[in-house]
C-alpha cells in the first residue's frame, strides 16, 4: 500500500505469461495496465514497460464485497461501537478498509455504520489522502424502534417517519440506503423470523432512495420480511436466511440479488459462548445455520442472482479474512466458478459498477490479484495463496 506495503505505479505495466480467470473462464493472456486501467490482454507485443512475470501465475479480477461493517472490529461485542469516539470510529473504518484491501477486495458496500465515520473513510479514500478499496456506504441503517440493531441504527416508525430518516441519510451522501426488514441473530431479543418494516415502509424508503438515484439494500431473514422487501423494490436481499421456492422465484423475475453472508453465521456458531458471544445469539445462530445453506441452495436453484457479502466486522468475522465466503458458498452447494462470479460480475451489477469493475478485458479498471494456484480449482486459493493486489494504480506486494 502507497509507502506502507506497496508502490504506484509510475509506468504501464505488463503482466507477461499469466493464466487470466474471470467470470468468463481460464486462458493464457498477457495483461497491460496503464495507471488504473486494463489497456491490452492476450498477446502483448514488448515495448517500455514494467514487467512483472507471472510465469503462469493467475490473474483474476479483485473481490467485490457488498455487505461489511467497517465500524465493527469482529469481537464478540458488536456493540463497543457505541464507546468510540468519531475519530477513533474514522480511525477504524480506514484500518478495517485497508485490511479487507490486503486480502483481495478491492471494492466494497457498507451497510450500516455509526456516526458517518465510514462516510468520511470514503471520502479520505476517494481524495486520495489514504490507500483503500473502492468504498459504497449506506450510513446509519434504518430500523423500527427497538428493532434489529437499534443501538446502532436510525429509529423509525410508519412510511412518514422512515422517509424522514431515509433523507437524513441521503443529506450525509450515501450511496446506498440499508433497512432492517426483520429481526436478526445478534442482540437481546433478537429473532430472526419477525418482520419489523410493512410493505408501505419497505416502498416509502425505496421510493425516497429511487428519487435520488440510491438503491436499497434489505436485511430479512424471514419469508414474511423477504416478501415485504422484494415487492417494496429493494435491489438485494441481505441474508435470506428463510427463503422459499415462491420467494425466490419472485426474486428473479425482479432482478433482486441474494447476498448471503453465510460466513458470519457460521462465526458466531463455531465462537459460541466460549468467546464471550452470549448464549442468545449463539443459539439464533445454530438454529439458522442449516436454513441459510438450505436457503442458498434454494436461489441457485431458481436462478436467483448471488453476490458476495461478508457481513465482515461481526464477531469473529474478521475484515481481511473475507474470501472465506466464497468457500462456504462453495461447500453450500456452488461451483468454484459460480462462486468466482458472486464476487467479481454479479457483485459489480448489484452496485452499478459493471462497466468499471468485475471483468478482465480492455477498458476496465486494473482491479487485480495474482495468486499461486487457480481459483478454480480451490476456491481457498484467493485466501492462501494471494500474493499480489493492483488497485487504483498502487501494487501491493503481500
Amino acid at each position: 500500500m502507497r509507502g506502507r506495503t506497496g508502490e504506484t505505479l509510475t509506468k504501464p505495466v505488463l503482466i507477461k505469461g499469466a493464466k487470466a480467470v474471470d467470470a468468463g473462464g481460464e486462458r493464457s493472456a498477457d495483461l497491460l495496465v496503464s495507471g488504473n486501467t486494463i489497456r491490452e490482454i492476450g498477446d502483448v507485443p514488448g515495448g517500455d514497460y514494467d514487467i512483472v512475470a507471472a510465469n503462469g501465475r493467475f490473474v483474476t479480477p479483485g473481490l467485490i464485497d457488498c455487505h461489511v461493517h467497517l465500524t465493527g472490529d469482529a469481537t464478540a461485542d458488536y456493540f463497543a461501537t457505541l464507546r468510540r469516539s468519531e475519530a477513533e470510529l474514522a480511525l477504524l473504518c480506514l484500518s478495517n478498509a485497508q485490511k479487507a484491501l490486503e486480502g483481495g477486495v478491492t471494492t466494497m458496500r457498507d451497510c450500516g455504520g455509526y456516526k458517518f465515520a465510514e462516510v468520511a473513510a470514503r471520502d479520505a479514500i476517494h481524495r486520495g489522502a489514504v490507500p483503500g478499496p473502492t468504498l459504497l456506504v449506506s450510513g446509519h441503517f434504518l430500523t423500527m424502534t427497538g428493532g434489529h440493531a437499534y443501538l446502532v441504527g436510525r429509529e423509525a416508525d410508519g412510511p412518514a417517519e422512515y422517509v424522514k430518516a431515509a433523507r437524513e441519510q441521503l443529506k450525509a451522501r450515501v450511496d446506498w440506503l440499508k433497512i432492517m426488514a426483520s429481526g436478526g441473530v445478534l442482540g437481546p431479543g433478537a429473532n430472526p423470523n419477525v418482520a419489523q418494516m410493512t410493505l408501505e415502509e419497505v416502498r416509502a424508503v425505496v421510493e425516497e432512495g429511487r428519487k435520488a438515484g440510491k438503491p436499497t439494500a434489505a436485511h430479512a431473514h424471514g419469508a414474511a420480511a423477504i416478501e415485504a422487501a422484494v415487492e417494496g423494490g429493494v435491489a438485494s436481499i441481505e441474508h435470506g436466511t428463510y427463503l422459499t421456492d415462491a420467494l425466490a422465484e419472485r426474486m428473479e423475475q425482479r432482478g433482486t440479488f441474494l447476498v448471503p453472508t453465510a460466513v458470519a453465521v457460521r462465526a458466531i456458531a463455531e465462537a459460541g459462548t466460549g468467546r464471550g458471544i452470549d448464549a442468545e445469539s449463539v443459539r439464533n445462530a445454530e438454529r439458522v445455520l442449516p436454513k441459510h445453506r438450505e436457503a442458498v441452495r434454494r436461489a441457485l436453484d431458481k436462478g436467483v442472482l448471488v453476490a458476495m457479502g461478508t457481513d465482515a466486522g461481526t464477531p469473529f468475522n474478521e475484515h481481511g479474512q473475507n474470501a472465506r465466503e466464497l468457500e462456504v458458498l462453495v461447500e453450500y452447494g456452488m461451483s468454484p466458478q459460480q462462486a468466482l462470479s458472486a464476487a467479481t460480475l454479479h457483485a459489480a451489477r448489484l452496485l452499478r459498477l459493471d462497466t468499471h469493475v468485475g471483468l478482465l478485458k480492455p477498458g476496465m479498471a486494473a482491479d487485480l490479484l495474482i495468486l499461486d494456484r487457480n481459483p478454480l480449482d480451490d476456491i481457498a486459493a484467493f485466501r492462501t495463496s494471494l500474493k499480489r493486489v493492483m488497485h487504483g494504480g498502487c501494487v501491493i506486494d503481500l
